[in-house]
């Protein structure tokens, strides 16, 4: 893949944070409900939003020319992620918010 022009890779990760986020929202919306059926679906939904999340990433590494897509997409993003959106605790996936 040859490499990402700077609007694409800005698209590429607005569109990885969105889904990140809607990832996050449904994970917690799934702790919070107390019916069962609501809960699986809202897991469903976190899961489908987390996977597409990390395909994203993988473009967006493999478009930077990285060897590791995923690895290099996800170095040192925790601090900023939980500094910036108020995510507590470790994640499976933290957000880099640069641009």
């Amino acid at each position: 893949m040859s490499q990402l022009v700077q609007r694409e890779f800005l698209g590429l990760d607005d569109a990885a944070h969105a889904a990140q986020l809607q990832s996050k929202c449904f994970a917690d919306y799934a702790r919070r409900c107390q019916d069962g059926s609501l809960k699986e679906l809202l897991q469903s939904c976190a899961a489908m939003h987390q996977r597409h999340f990390e395909r994203l990433a993988q473009c967006i590494a493999a478009g930077q020319g990285q060897a590791s897509a995923t690895g290099a997409y996800f170095a040192n993003q925790g601090q900023v992620a939980n500094t910036v959106y108020g995510y507590a605790g470790s994640s499976p996936v933290n957000y880099q918010g640069q641009r």
